[in-house]
């Protein structure tokens, strides 16, 4: 009812592209309608729709009849949506463009803290570090600059990610697009623990009290004032088996977190292929 309220209250662009468009173009093979701008996040959020879609397919080919039955599967039409599924993930992922020079990695990047967390994990993890050595230091330089810059927004950042982390840990499900926000919410964390984490440190040591236990799950309004009162005013933090986010074993412990949750969704070998880039991204951070 909120969300229908605040729609009403909307003029038409506030709602962006519409998804079923976007899709359809997409899978049918065709480009996207040049009147529709869609930012590489939003491609990015297009593939975890894609990828439950495939999910639904396996789904399907588990839980059918017809093996139940002793009549052959439905293989022709499930593989058909199977192949136009992949061919459009394929798509997305081409027109998701890489910046070619430090000015235009900056433009890029400008208002989005996820893009200059993805093209540094991109880059350093890739052979394609050497020739991109300039605008990989503009990224982070900018990365420090909006952590120091924005404190509060940092924060909120902070406890959304460890939310993913803990939403995992008690409700994982094996599906493509759980492995991607485990995956993105870690490297943020990662990245924040190696770019963020100094500039924030102090101010947080200087207020008293106990850490805030930023994975709690619970509902209730004290844990809600806490939250709101840490991401406003800093403080100390915590999550399970780490007592200070601030301590310098913050990327090692979220690392880890992460291959051990990843390791537990058995998909396509993505699950593998998103741990070895941790481990390398890990390494070269240490």
């Amino acid at each position: 009812m909120a969300w229908r309220a605040l729609s009403s209250h909307s003029s038409p662009t506030s709602f962006g592209a519409s998804v079923d468009v976007v899709l359809r173009n997409v899978m049918a093979g065709r480009p996207i309608p040049s009147d529709i701008s869609l930012s590489s996040w939003a491609k990015r959020l297009c593939g975890q729709i894609i990828g439950r879609l495939l999910w639904d397919l396996k789904q399907l080919d588990t839980l059918s009849l017809c093996g139940w039955l002793g009549r052959p599967p439905l293989l022709s039409a499930q593989n058909q949506a199977k192949v136009s599924l992949l061919q459009g993930f394929d798509s997305l992922a081409l027109t998701i463009d890489c910046p070619l020079s430090t000015k235009e990695l900056i433009d890029y990047n400008a208002e989005d803290f996820m893009e200059l967390v993805v093209f540094i994990v991109r880059v350093v993890t890739t052979s394609r570090r050497a020739q991109a050595e300039t605008s990989l230091a503009a990224a982070k330089q900018q990365l420090e600059a909006k952590f120091a810059g924005d404190p509060r927004r940092t924060r909120r950042l902070v406890w959304h990610a460890v939310q993913i982390t803990a939403v995992a840990s008690e409700y994982l499900v094996s599906a493509p697009c759980e492995i991607l926000r485990i995956f993105m919410g870690c490297i943020f964390l990662m990245t924040f623990a190696k770019y963020g984490r100094t500039s924030l440190h102090k101010s947080s040591h200087d207020r008293p009290g106990p850490p805030v236990r930023l994975d709690d799950l619970a509902v209730n309004d004290n844990q809600k004032n806490l939250i709101t009162d840490w991401i406003q005013h800093g403080g100390q933090a915590s999550i399970a088996g780490l007592e200070d986010i601030y301590s310098d074993e913050l990327a090692s412990h979220v690392s880890h977190l992460a291959q051990s949750l990843l390791a537990r969704i058995q998909y396509w070998g993505l699950s593998q292929k998103f741990v070895k880039i941790l481990q390398m991204f890990q390494q070269i951070m240490d």
